[in-house]
C-alpha cells in the first residue's frame, strides 16, 4: 500500500469501528470525492455547478487541495469528503477560494499560517437524515463527519 501524507502505517489518518478517513492518493480518489460533492451540491441540494462535466464537482483548486476521503470500514464506500488547502498550496493556486469571493486584506498577515477547508459533503449511512453543507444542515447522526462540521479557515 502506498504511504499517505500525515497517515499511520496502515494509511489511515484516523479510524473508527465505522469509519476510516485517509487524503486522496491519486487521481482516481480525487474523482470519487468530486462525483460525492456532486452528488450531494448538485443533485440533493440543487446547486449550479457550472462549467463542470456532468456529475463532477470540480474547479481549478481541486488540484492544490487535500481531498480527505471518510470511507465505511465495512463496505469500502466513500461517505464523507472535505477539501483542504494549506497556505503554501493557497499562494501556488493564486489564493483562496474566499478571496475571489471577500476582501481578506485585513488578514493578510495570517495568510502564512492559515488552512482553508471548504464545505464538507457527505451523505447518511443509515438512510435518514440530512447530508451536510455549511448552509445549516449537519451530517446525520451516524456520519462519519462531526455535526458541527461547517467551512472555516483556521490558523495551524
Amino acid at each position: 500500500m502506498q504511504q499517505r501524507l500525515g497517515a499511520d502505517i496502515d494509511g489511515y489518518l484516523v479510524r473508527t469501528a465505522g469509519f476510516a478517513a485517509t487524503l486522496a492518493a491519486s487521481a482516481g480518489e480525487v474523482e470519487e470525492a468530486q462525483r460525492l460533492r456532486y452528488r450531494v451540491f448538485a443533485d440533493e441540494f440543487g446547486a449550479c455547478i457550472p462549467g463542470s462535466p456532468q456529475g463532477l464537482d470540480r474547479d481549478d483548486l481541486d488540484a492544490f487541495c487535500h481531498h480527505l476521503l471518510v470511507r465505511e470500514r465495512e463496505s469500502g464506500a466513500l461517505v464523507g469528503t472535505y477539501r483542504i488547502l494549506p497556505a503554501e498550496r493557497a499562494r501556488s493556486a493564486g489564493g483562496f477560494y474566499a478571496e475571489r469571493e471577500f476582501d481578506l486584506r485585513g488578514l493578510r498577515g495570517l495568510q502564512r499560517v492559515t488552512v482553508r477547508s471548504a464545505e464538507p459533503a457527505c451523505i447518511p449511512t443509515s438512510g435518514t437524515g440530512p447530508s451536510s453543507r455549511s448552509s445549516g444542515r449537519r451530517c446525520s447522526a451516524t456520519s462519519p463527519l462531526p455535526a458541527a462540521a461547517t467551512s472555516w479557515d483556521a490558523r495551524v
